[in-house]
């Protein structure tokens, strides 16, 4: 079979970091679709560079740094660019008051920016070549190259100057963004580094942490940091006193994912259970009903509760204000879960229906709709893609009102937050944006050199 008579696949869902903030493991999902009938396709999602694939019709994307590959027999095979609009600003403004910076890696490896605050820190133009990706913080930003070294900007307390022996780098794999801290994840030792002179940032990383050559993934709230090995094993280090790795936890050499909010963290096993320490209030230590568990799929930190997806498709819901079994633990055939930073949660079933609760457990009321692909939200406004590319929204927010750009808002791959609204990003490379136009979130503040230059896949 040539080429020309494979079929086309088209994915869907946004690519970004949720940072900085308390979520830092909500993987976004990503599905695939026949292009021309949007059936969904039974396709292999492999990282590039790596060997492990994974083989079903949606994907959790857990690193979003890195371009995806998506193949299926008797389709071509395309690559999804890495965080293909990079952290539009819903925490992406680096001012520190309430207002917004967008920044966006085009085609040509450049970045272009727009906003309000989005020349307080004024970018360094002789270093805007070949960049990969971006990873905002507050009042800082640092970017990833395609070579693997990094540069940083924006306020040298709070990350926005790297330690001399980090310029030097060509090695980077990975980088986090905290309030007041960057730290990032190389191939060559020392394999961690943080920086920034707020919360822990300044401190250096223990020595039997940063010679670790097995570091799969790493996690900071900016006062615990936290390194997962691909022994299983975790490690832990910073200024919180409240979560110290408990000497039980340090000596297990089966975990298979972590993931850390406010005061506390939780750390899945291979064999479906899992463990937590730090602040009893934020769910460092579990219910019963969670503890005698052997059957979790998924975990996910919000800023002050857990969320875990069993194999049954059902939910455990707990945290500061959730303790006993609540209505969010009665929803059946689960598939996605994900939190926001303004204390909503939300589901997606297997129809692509959608359900919300708040921190307290209670579900909140959402549109009966169905075939979502993904659900987004920004300051009190949600965004629902759906697999034809239409876009559903409501809400209390400016990003509610698509009244301005209804006629535009078709053929969507994805959608990003922004402050107060939302960027899509349309199958012809172009973007649409809505929401608070005092924040330069509408459509006429987009960059003219940015439209048809933004690839999703490829």
């Amino acid at each position: 079979m040539i080429k020309e008579d494979l079929l086309k696949m088209k994915v869907m869902g946004n690519r970004t970091l949720l940072t900085p903030s308390y979520a830092v493991n909500c993987p976004n999902r990503l599905m695939v679709f026949d292009a021309d009938t949007l059936e969904p396709v039974e396709a292999s999602w492999t990282y590039s560079g790596e060997s492990n694939s994974t083989t079903s019709t949606t994907f959790l994307d857990n690193n979003p740094n890195k371009e995806l590959i998506v193949s299926s027999a008797g389709y071509q095979s395309v690559t999804v660019r890495s965080l293909n609009i990079s952290n539009c600003a819903y925490y992406g403004n680096i001012s520190g008051v309430p207002t917004n910076a967008m920044f966006v890696v085009k085609d040509n490896n450049t970045i272009s920016k727009w906003g309000p605050s989005a020349s307080q820190y004024p970018f360094p133009d002789e270093n805007n070549y070949d960049i990969s990706n971006l990873y905002t913080g507050v009042k800082a930003m640092s970017a990833l190259r395609r070579d693997n070294t990094i540069f940083a900007w924006g306020d040298p307390f709070v990350g926005g100057m790297l330690k001399p022996s980090d310029l030097e780098r060509n090695d980077v794999r990975d980088i986090r963004m905290e309030f007041g801290m960057g730290m990032l994840l190389g191939k060559n030792i020392p394999t961690v580094s943080q920086w920034g002179s707020y919360g822990t940032g300044s401190n250096d990383v223990p020595d039997n942490i940063a010679s670790l050559e097995n570091i799969t993934k790493i996690l900071t709230n900016g006062t615990t940091q936290v390194a997962l090995t691909d022994t299983g094993t975790i490690y832990t280090w910073g200024v919180s006193t409240v979560m110290v790795l408990p000497d039980e936890i340090a000596a297990l050499n089966d975990i298979k994912d972590v993931c850390i909010n406010s005061a506390s963290a939780l750390a899945l096993r291979e064999n479906g259970q899992v463990v937590a320490w730090g602040k009893a209030y934020d769910g460092g230590v579990l219910p019963e009903r969670v503890s005698a568990l052997s059957d979790i799929h998924t975990i996910i930190s919000t800023p002050i509760s857990f969320v875990a997806l069993r194999e049954d498709k059902t939910l455990m819901f707990w945290g500061q204000y959730c303790w006993q079994s609540s209505a969010a633990e009665t929803l059946t055939n689960i598939e996605y879960v994900k939190s926001t930073d303004d204390s909503i949660h939300i589901a997606i079933d297997s129809s692509g229906a959608i359900y919300l609760w708040n921190d307290y457990g209670d579900l909140i009321p959402a549109p009966p709709i169905s075939d979502v692909v993904s659900l987004t939200s920004s300051y009190g406004s949600f965004a629902a893609l759906k697999k034809d590319g239409s876009v559903i929204v409501w809400g209390t927010g400016q990003g509610a009102d698509i009244s301005e750009v209804s006629d535009l808002l078709s053929d969507i791959l994805a959608i990003y937050p922004t402050y107060d609204g939302f960027i899509a990003l349309k199958e012809d490379k172009t973007l649409i944006a809505w929401g608070n136009s005092s924040y330069q979130e509408d459509n006429a503040s987009i960059p003219v050199e940015v439209q048809g230059n933004v690839t999703y896949q490829y």
